[in-house]
């Protein structure tokens, strides 16, 4: 980008040149001539009350010196000028050309905390893609959901992150919203996101969906906590109308009850597709209450609900949880008439990764990595 800064200024510097050269050569000289044009046709017309051939002659031949002129100043313009700048400017599109990236069908490239949240910021509509991990805690310290703004206007997410398997880790809220967006109406998917949230509302995600948005193949982990007042669940703390599926939760909950899912703290027409919650709930109860469900599964991944979809989902909170049996959870057979995506999901009958428990083949790289919870 050097190379293309020196040809912008040296362009500049050109113009400027050709500009005065321009001005001193031509317009000086035509506008002394006029001046001398017009005082002798005013003394003409003093000592004679009329013009004379001379004077009109005079004229004439003045005209003819300011065309002369203008063509030079043209000729002077078009060499000295464009020619040259055009040539400039065609070859610093040549360069430039070569040294900016070709469209990417994936979308603009995530790479570090300034592009995740000036990128997305400055087009909530755009489609984004992580080209590898990001550590808000280590870079920025505290996390403003994207899209918040401080009149309460937010600005919905309504475009498309791929995570590609790569992790956002240390998120921490820097006020009373918790997610990494604030209203999130468009798609995330293969992306996990590792938290440190405490004392507002929201998820790991986003503090609520609208709208269909859709939360597939992620991963949330962290610790989550809140007030009374306050709701949170591991991925979203409202939803209105969402769909997470295929989604494992490792958050660790601690709220009042009936203000926390493993999932979705609040919902209302939204769906959980094959989510797995193998998080805490703190303080240990299992009395929710929902309008709709009658099975504690489905009150555990939804703390409150309102004419939702639970379907093909399980927990595994430790035994003192009263949780599903464990053992058959470690059990691909377990899920084999709920239709699980077996390409998505994997199971390690060693319980090293997981523990045994499904978990996400794309961050099958972080497990190898990361002891099981």
């Amino acid at each position: 980008m050097n190379e293309a800064k020196a040809a912008i200024i040296a362009a500049l510097i050109t113009a400027i040149a050709t500009l005065l050269a321009t001005f001193i050569t031509v317009y000086q000289p035509m506008k002394a001539r006029f001046a001398a044009l017009e005082n002798k046709l005013a003394d003409n017309e003093e000592e004679t009350g009329a013009y004379t051939a001379s004077s009109n002659t005079q004229a004439e031949i003045t005209l003819q010196n300011a065309v002369i002129l203008v063509v030079l100043a043209l000729a002077i313009f078009y060499g000295c000028f464009y020619r040259p700048v055009r040539k400039e400017l065609t070859e610093l599109q040549k360069k430039l050309a070569g040294e900016l990236p070709a469209h990417d069908p994936k979308g603009c490239k995530i790479s570090s905390i300034d592009e995740l949240y000036n990128n997305i910021i400055m087009n909530m509509a755009g489609s984004f893609y992580l080209s590898n991990d990001i550590d808000v805690a280590a870079e920025q310290g505290t996390w403003t959901p994207l899209g918040w703004q401080n009149d309460g206007d937010h600005i919905p997410f309504t475009g498309t992150l791929d995570g590609q398997g790569y992790t956002i880790r240390g998120l921490k809220n820097a006020n009373d919203s918790m997610g990494l967006f604030q209203v999130l109406s468009g798609t995330v998917r293969n992306l996990h996101v590792d938290v440190n949230f405490s004392g507002g509302n929201g998820g790991a995600f986003a503090v609520s969906m609208t709208n269909n948005g859709l939360i597939e193949c992620c991963e949330a982990s962290g610790n989550i906590q809140t007030n009374v007042g306050c709701l949170i669940g591991g991925f979203v703390g409202t939803a209105d109308k969402g769909i997470i599926k295929n989604c494992l939760s490792l958050v660790s909950l601690n709220a009042p009850q009936l203000l926390k899912g493993g999932i979705i703290g609040k919902a209302t027409e939204s769906s959980v597709i094959h989510c797995f919650f193998k998080g805490k709930f703190l303080p240990l109860n299992l009395n929710h209450s929902s309008t709709t469900y009658v099975t504690p599964t489905s009150a555990v991944m939804v703390g409150n609900s309102l004419n939702c979809t639970v379907d093909g989902c399980h927990y595994y909170c430790g035994e003192d949880f009263h949780s599903e049996i464990g053992a058959n959870l470690r059990r691909e057979g377990m899920y084999k008439n709920e239709k699980w995506d077996w390409t998505v999901w994997k199971m390690d009958e060693q319980k090293e990764v997981n523990d045994g428990f499904p978990y996400l083949r794309i961050f099958k790289r972080e497990y190898e990595t990361t002891p099981a919870q």
